[in-house]
């Protein structure tokens, strides 16, 4: 399975962080539930990816891990409210876009 999948586009209300608020995410799905050589890692859907993201992400300011011309860089560590599952996300995001852009998601051991 190819990690170059195209993105799955999800628009919604709006994510409230660092100060932007942000309409729509960006959801690279066989990058997350994929590794480099074809094997399931895991079995997430885009809705599923939204509620996690959404949850993790509403109200909050997170320092950039690093930039890039244009884009912040963030890796976060977060904790699932019902389940009580730690996840790591790494997304990005663009000066003066709407967009969160994910780079990969899973659950933290």
């Amino acid at each position: 399975m190819s990690r170059n999948e195209e993105l799955t586009i999800v628009e919604f209300d709006g994510i409230h962080f660092n100060g932007v608020t942000y309409t729509r995410l960006e959801v690279p799905l066989s990058h997350i539930n994929f590794d480099n050589n074809g094997n399931q890692r895991s079995e997430f859907n885009a809705e599923e990816i939204c509620k996690l993201v959404f949850d993790a992400l509403e109200g909050k300011f997170i320092d950039p891990a690093g930039k890039k011309r244009l884009y912040e860089y963030f890796v976060y560590i977060f904790e699932e409210k019902t389940s009580s599952k730690n996840f790591k996300i790494v997304f990005m995001t663009e000066d003066n876009t709407i967009y969160i852009r994910i780079i990969t998601l899973f659950r933290v051991r």
